[in-house]
């Protein structure tokens, strides 16, 4: 599994890539952007409480996995 860090960089060449840095943002531009993104982070935390509550109903050690 990729690093935070990694995969940070990874989504950040991802952007350059398609064009989120081709032009100077504004400061507002860039308060918008940094609030959209903020935004999809709660989205991120409510799938980590689904998949939690999803996993509390499984049954014991569930197919049998070695560590």
């Amino acid at each position: 599994m990729k690093s935070l860090n990694k995969l940070s960089r990874e989504i950040h060449q991802n952007a350059v890539d398609h064009g989120w840095y081709d032009k100077k943002q504004s400061f507002g531009e860039i308060v918008a952007l940094c609030h959209s993104e903020l935004s999809e982070a709660l989205d991120v935390e409510a799938i980590v409480h689904q998949k939690h509550e999803y996993n509390k109903t499984r049954p014991y050690r569930h197919g049998n996995k070695e560590l």
